[in-house]
């Protein structure tokens, strides 16, 4: 996660606040731009530059300045008694929550970021922080240790308030029985609902799922729209246009590469086709996934103290590891 967010303010004479976001973020009730009125200022940022390869020391101060700035405003938002600052304390005290988490413009601190988030999700008000509750589900599921059953009732929460990240997850929860009893029906459905509207890592572990259950026909349909994007241009936009988190899009077209390129190598579902399969080996995701992979056969493995290389595995030897890598 990064802070996108600054904020910027102008008292007028009844000391009401003028806020706008000068960057992507939530707004009012979970939409994409907040209320602002007439007298809002923004602060435009000087470009600075440095020679090539150089970190200029200047831009550094002038950003750390501006988050340390966003900071600031963000609490008086939070903080202040004013009416007109009302309907902006639950997106202020989610992006502040963020910048606790981040450590960005303040120290880093996981307690306040929590408390932050719990006021903006407000119970699960749908006119507060959606993206707090989603956020909150990925936080308890993360945390050491995970909260499994505060994670499902945060992302029940946000997925009953539309968020798609969150109904991606509720998929995931259901299908492995993380803080819910597992139930495959339910967990297809949410993962099929997420996949159709637009959630990427849904698509991929579908893609997974179909692989896993030998659909390979379908597998392989699925999977190469996904595993056609390209990582550099089309996260970006994917993350803007379904407000999912860009690390886990970059994981559903990973999934995608990995098992389009194992159906397109063994010859299921579709015409054997090596070189092809060595293509989506090759990207970026597929190789992330094609690592998971890896370690996976070498763990379950490991107790035979024995490995043979597939006829016809496409995947690169290594040349550096431990011993049952270097069988790989």
């Amino acid at each position: 996660m990064n802070l996108y967010t600054e904020i910027m303010e102008e008292k007028c004479p009844e000391d009401q606040l003028h806020l706008r976001w000068t960057g992507p973020s939530e707004g009012c009730a979970g939409k994409r731009k907040p209320c602002y009125g007439r007298n809002t200022m923004v602060v435009s940022t000087p470009t600075l530059t440095a020679p090539s390869g150089q970190v200029n020391p200047q831009k550094k101060s002038h950003e750390k300045e501006i988050k340390e700035k966003g900071v600031e405003y963000m609490k008086k938002i939070v903080d202040s008694p004013c009416p007109k600052a009302r309907h902006l304390k639950f997106a202020a005290a989610y992006n502040l929550g963020r910048a606790y988490y981040e450590g960005k413009g303040v120290k880093r601190s996981d307690e306040e970021a929590e408390r932050l988030w719990l006021f903006a999700a407000d119970s699960g008000n749908p006119k507060a922080s959606v993206k707090a509750q989603s956020i909150l589900g990925l936080y308890y599921s993360t945390k050491e240790p995970k909260e499994l059953e505060k994670a499902f009732y945060w992302h029940s929460q946000a997925c009953g308030n539309g968020n798609l990240e969150s109904q991606g997850a509720l998929g995931l929860m259901y299908f492995y029985g993380q803080g819910i009893r597992q139930d495959t029906e339910a967990a297809l459905h949410c993962l099929r609902e997420a996949a159709e509207r637009g959630n990427v890592y849904a698509q991929g572990n579908l893609v997974e799922y179909f692989y896993k259950m030998k659909f390979f026909t379908k597998c392989v349909a699925f999977s190469k729209r996904i595993a056609d994007y390209d990582e550099a241009h089309d996260i970006p936009t994917i993350a803007q246009v379904t407000d999912c988190l860009p690390e886990f899009i970059s994981r559903g077209m990973a999934m995608a590469s990995f098992y389009h390129a194992r159906c397109l190598q063994l010859g299921l579902g579709v015409t054997k086709d090596e070189a092809t399969a060595k293509h989506y080996y090759s990207k970026p995701g597929g190789r992330v996934k094609m690592a998971v992979w890896e370690d996976a056969e070498i763990a379950s493995l490991h107790k035979q103290n024995s490995y043979q290389r597939p006829a016809g595995d496409l995947r690169p030897k290594q040349t550096t590891g431990t011993p049952q890598q270097l069988a790989l």
